[in-house]
C-alpha cells in the first residue's frame, strides 16, 4: 500500500507570500511616512505663513491706528512711516519661502489684498493731507475702511491656511496611526517568515540528515552488491529487466548487467533459455506463488528466491535474489566427505575394538599352532609324508598372523620405534615367503641394488608394506605374471631409497587408482579383500616421511614407487636370520603365567626341553602364591599383559618388590601400548602369536642382559 506523500511546495509558497506582503507592508509604511514627511513640511510652512501673516495683521494694525490718529492730529509723519513699514512687512511677507501655494489655499492672494487695501489708504492718506479740516473726517473713515479691508483678506488667508494647516495634521495623525498599523504587519509577517524560515530551515536539515542517511544506505547496498556474493533483479510482467546488479554475476555477463535493462529473461540465457528451470519459476512466480530453487549457471550454485510485486492486488512484476552457493556447497561436500571418513574412522575404531578384543585369545590359537607346527617340523625329516601338511598348516597360521595384525596396526598405531633396516637384504630374505604367497604362476623378481644406504622404518613395518603390495599384485595378476621388486639409490640434496613394486596385472583407471588408499575401498569380490592392506601402506609411509606414488592404466600392470629418505651413515640393525641357533638353558629357573592353557603348556614344554626348569601358573593370584611358597628366587618370568585381576605388568612389580634383579617378559598381542609399557618397566616384549625360535631368542636375550 502506498503512503499519502507530504506537499513539499506548501511551506515554500506560504514562506514565500509572507516574506512578499511582508516587503509590500514595509514599502507601503516607507510611502506613508514619505507622505507624512510631506504633510509635515506643509504643515510646518503653514503654521510659518500664519506667523507671518500675523505679522503683518499686527503692522496692518498700526496702521490703522496711525490712520486714525494720524486723523485727529494730522501726524503725516507716523502715518506714512506706518505705511512703508507695513508696505515693508508685505514686501517681506510676499519674499517669504513658507508664504507659497500649498494645495488649494496661496496665502499671497491675501497679502495682495492688503497691499491693495494699503495701496488705496495710502492715496486716502494723501488725498487726506491735501484735504481741509472739513473732509479729514471722510478721509479718515476711508483709511480706516482700507485697514479693515486689508485685515480682513488677511485673516481670511489665515483662515483658510489654519483650516488646511488643521486639515493637514489630521491626515498626519491618521497616517501616523495607520502606518503603526501596517509596520506591525510588517513586523509580524517578518516574524511569520522568520518562523516558516526556521521551520523550513529544519525540515531541509532532516531532508538532507534523511539523504544523507539514504546515500549511506545507497552506499552500504552499493558495497554489499560489490562485494557479497548475491545477485539482485526485478522483472516485469513480461519478464523485461527493469534492474540487474550483483558481485555474483560471472565475469562474461557483469559488465552487460546495464545492457541488459529493458531486454527479456530469455536473452540472458541465451541458447540454455528454452526449458529453463530459472525462467518456469518466474513464470509460475508471476501467477503470485512466491518461489524458491536451487539453479546451476556456469559451474556456479545458487540458491534463488522470487516475490511477486503487487499494485493494488495485481502482480505488476517481480523481485529476486539469488545467493552464490557454491563454496557452501563445496564446504558440504568436503564436511560430508569428512563425515564420511569420521564413519570410516569409527568403523575402523570399531573393528579395532573388536579385533583387540579377539586378538587375545585369537593369537593364542595362533601361537599354539605355529608352536607345535614348527616343534613337528624340526623332529620331521625331509622326507617326511606328512611334511607338507604341516608346512600347510605353518603358512596358513602365518597368513592369519599376517592378517590380525594388519588390522591391529590399521585400527590401532603400534607405535613401532624405526631403526635402520637395510631394504635389500630384508626383500632377500623375504623373497621364500613372497614366493609362497604369489603361486607358482607368478615369476617373482628381485633388482637389489645391494649398496643402497638404509632407511629409518621398523623391520615388522617394512614386512607389512612389502607383503600387502605382493598380495594386491597377485589379486591383479589371476593368470599369472611377473612381480618385481626393485631397490636403488637416488642421490642428490635429499638422498632416498626408492623401493619400486612392479606387475603385469590388470591395471586400474584413473577413477579406481584415485581412491586405492582410501580405507575399506576395494575392487575385489566380496571375501577376498578387506580394502585395507594399501591404506595400512600409505599410513606407514606417511609415518616415516616417505612418500608413494602409484603409475597404472588399465591392462598394463600397476608399479609402486615408495621413496624414503635414505639413513646415511647409520648401520643396519644385524640380519636375525643369519643369528645363531638358540643357545639352550642352563638350568635357569622361569615362570610362565598364561591363562590359556594351550599357549601355557607348549611355553612350558619348549622352554623345558631346551633345558630350563619352568613352573606355571594360570593367573597372578597363583603365581604370587607360588613365588610366596619358592625357596629359590626366580631368573625369570614370562607373563601375558591380559589378565583377571591382576594384569602382567602389575604382577612383574608386585614380584620386583621382593626380587628387584628379576628379568622379565610381557606377552600380548601386536599393540604399541604394551610393548612401550614393557621398555618403561625394563621388561621384554614377544608378540603374539610367537614361533618357537622367537620365544627362545626372547628368553635368551632377556637372561643374558
Amino acid at each position: 500500500m502506498n503512503r499519502p506523500r507530504p506537499n513539499r511546495l506548501l511551506p515554500v509558497v506560504a514562506t514565500w507570500s509572507a516574506l512578499l506582503l511582508a516587503v509590500a507592508f514595509v514599502s507601503a509604511t516607507f510611502s506613508l511616512h514619505a507622505r507624512v514627511d510631506r504633510w509635515q513640511a506643509a504643515h510646518d510652512q503653514g503654521e510659518s505663513a500664519i506667523r507671518a501673516l500675523g505679522s503683518l495683521n499686527e503692522r496692518v494694525d498700526a496702521v490703522r491706528v496711525a490712520t486714525v490718529e494720524a486723523a485727529a492730529s494730522s501726524s503725516e509723519g507716523a502715518l506714512r512711516r506706518d505705511l512703508g513699514a507695513a508696505r515693508e512687512e508685505i514686501d517681506r511677507v510676499l519674499a517669504d519661502p513658507a508664504v507659497r501655494q500649498f494645495d488649494s489655499v496661496d496665502p499671497r492672494d491675501g497679502v495682495l489684498d492688503a497691499a491693495a487695501a494699503l495701496a488705496d489708504a495710502e492715496t486716502h492718506v494723501n488725498e487726506l493731507l491735501a484735504a481741509g479740516d472739513r473732509d479729514r473726517a471722510s478721509r479718515s473713515v476711508l483709511l480706516h475702511r482700507d485697514g479693515q479691508r486689508a485685515r480682513r483678506a488677511i485673516d481670511h488667508s489665515i483662515r483658510q491656511i489654519r483650516d488646511e494647516v488643521d486639515g493637514l495634521a489630521l491626515e498626519m495623525r491618521a497616517s501616523n496611526r495607520l502606518a503603526r498599523i501596517m509596520l506591525g504587519v510588517a513586523c509580524g509577517l517578518a516574524g511569520l517568515v522568520t518562523l516558516l524560515l526556521f521551520f523550513r530551515q529544519r525540515d531541509l536539515q532532516r531532508l538532507i540528515s534523511e539523504q544523507h542517511a539514504r546515500l549511506e544506505v545507497d552506499q552500504r547496498l552499493t558495497v554489499l552488491l560489490e562485494r557479497a556474493p548475491i545477485v539482485l533483479w526485478s522483472v516485469d510482467r513480461e519478464l523485461r529487466f527493469r534492474f540487474l546488479k550483483g558481485a555474483a554475476l560471472p565475469p562474461p555477463k557483469a559488465g552487460r548487467a546495464d545492457a541488459m535493462l529493458g531486454r527479456p529473461l530469455v536473452d540472458w540465457f541465451g541458447a540454455d533459455a528454452p526449458g529453463s528451470p530459472t525462467i518456469a519459476h518466474h513464470e509460475r512466480a508471476l501467477a503470485g506463488q512466491p518461489q524458491r530453487f536451487t539453479a546451476k549457471w556456469q559451474s556456479r550454485t545458487f540458491h534463488a528466491q522470487l516475490e511477486p510485486i503487487r499494485e493494488e492486488g495485481e502482480v505488476v512484476g517481480l523481485i529476486g535474489a539469488a545467493v552464490d552457493t557454491t563454496d557452501l556447497a563445496e564446504a558440504t561436500e568436503r564436511l560430508t566427505a569428512s563425515q564420511e571418513r569420521i564413519r570410516h574412522l569409527e568403523k575402523m575404531e570399531a573393528i579395532g575394538r573388536l579385533a583387540d578384543f579377539v586378538a587375545h585369545d585369537f593369537n593364542n590359537f595362533l601361537t599354539v599352532v605355529l608352536g607345535y607346527a614348527g616343534t613337528v617340523l624340526a623332529e620331521l625329516p625331509a622326507d617326511a609324508p606328512v611334511r607338507f601338511e604341516i608346512e600347510e598348516i605353518a603358512r596358513t597360521a602365518e597368513r592369519a598372523t599376517w592378517l590380525t595384525r594388519q588390522l591391529l596396526a590399521f585400527s590401532r598405531p603400534t607405535r613401532l620405534e624405526a631403526e635402520p633396516t637395510d631394504v635389500a637384504a630384508a626383500l632377500a630374505e623375504l623373497a621364500p615367503l613372497l614366493r609362497r604367497q604369489c603361486g607358482a604362476k607368478i615369476e617373482v623378481v628381485l633388482d637389489l641394488d645391494r649398496a643402497a644406504p638404509p632407511v629409518l622404518v621398523h623391520r615388522v613395518q617394512l614386512e607389512q608394506i612389502v607383503l600387502n603390495l605382493a598380495l594386491n599384485a597377485r589379486d591383479a595378476m589371476p593368470d599369472g605374471g611377473r612381480l618385481t621388486f626393485a631397490v636403488r639409490h637416488e642421490r642428490g640434496p635429499e638422498p632416498s631409497l626408492v623401493l619400486s613394486v612392479s606387475d603385469t596385472g590388470v591395471g586400474m583407471a584413473d577413477e579406481v587408482r584415485a581412491r586405492i588408499f582410501e580405507p575399506f575401498f576395494s575392487t575385489k569380490d566380496d571375501g577376498r579383500g578387506t580394502g585395507l592392506g594399501l591404506a595400512i601402506v600409505d599410513a606407514i609411509v606417511r609415518e616415516r616421511s616417505g612418500v608413494i606414488t602409484v603409475e597404472s592404466a588399465p591392462k598394463r600392470g600397476a608399479t609402486f614407487h615408495l621413496r624414503f629418505p635414505a639413513a646415511e651413515g647409520v648401520a643396519a640393525a644385524p640380519d636375525q636370520s643369519t643369528a645363531p641357533p638358540p643357545p639352550l638353558g642352563r638350568g635357569e629357573h622361569v615362570l610362565v603365567v598364561e591363562d590359556d592353557d594351550a599357549v601355557r603348556t607348549l611355553a612350558t614344554r619348549t622352554l623345558e626341553a631346551q633345558g630350563y626348569v619352568v613352573a606355571s601358573a594360570r593367573s597372578g593370584l597363583e603365581a604370587l602364591e607360588q613365588v610366596e611358597a619358592r625357596d629359590r628366587p626366580l631368573d625369570l618370568v614370562i607373563t601375558d599383559e591380559r589378565m583377571p585381576r591382576i594384569t602382567g605388568k602389575h604382577l612383574v612389580g608386585e614380584l620386583r618388590r621382593k626380587q628387584p634383579q628379576l628379568r622379565a617378559i610381557l606377552m600380548s598381542t601386536h599393540s604399541g601400548g604394551t610393548e612401550e609399557a614393557a621398555q618403561k618397566a625394563g621388561a621384554g616384549f614377544l608378540a603374539k602369536p610367537f614361533t618357537v625360535a622367537e620365544l627362545l631368542t626372547g628368553v635368551r636375550s632377556a637372561l643374558d642382559a
